[in-house]
């Protein structure tokens, strides 16, 4: 039986290193100060990943994406929000170390279970996403990647290959290797 009246409460920041170096660095007045950090708390034997973001309305867009997949398993359940703060479930696993065909199936079925979360059929003109890729083409013009006449290759490709009609649903836009946990 737990006794109410004593508990224990340790915190810790998986990126120890990362965070000292980064802290020194601000001594010297080289950095702007990061408005989010990321602990490791453990409440009576209970794991719990702790995210302090930049502000209350990040946190809620946050909290409300995630409330969408609860109990579904590809995302943790969210165990509480406080203002800029977000508490969600610690998940038990390790990172990517190789990619391989089962791993490749894993994530496969994650994006097939994002895409089809409120899934709606839009006109392909009216998204954001031709005026994104405008965008990313003419940066990488821009920078000496593509050139003029390459440029204008794809532009008319993209035009010509767009479908009238796309399906989109649920997006996550942070799909690095160290956010996926087996």
């Amino acid at each position: 039986m737990i006794n109410p009246f004593r508990f224990s409460i340790r915190q810790r920041s998986p990126f120890w290193w990362k965070r000292l170096s980064y802290w020194m660095s601000r001594l010297g007045g080289t950095r702007l100060q990061k408005a989010k950090s990321l602990h490791f708390v453990t409440i009576n034997g209970q794991q719990f990943k702790r995210m302090v973001l930049c502000d209350s309305s990040l946190a809620c867009e946050i909290e409300r994406n995630l409330e969408c997949f609860r109990g579904s398993g590809i995302f943790p359940n969210v165990v509480i929000r406080y203002e800029r703060e977000i508490w969600v479930e610690f998940v038990e696993g390790h990172t990517i170390k190789e990619i391989n065909a089962p791993l490749v199936e894993k994530i496969a079925h994650f994006y097939s279970c994002l895409y089809t979360e409120a899934p709606r059929l839009v006109e392909t003109d009216k998204t954001i996403y031709p005026d994104r890729l405008d965008r990313d083409l003419h940066f990488l013009h821009q920078v000496g990647i593509l050139s003029y006449g390459l440029l204008g290759e794809i532009r008319k490709s993209a035009d010509v290959l767009r479908p009238k009609h796309c399906w989109i649903g649920f997006d996550y836009t942070d799909p690095v290797r160290k956010n996926f946990v087996l």
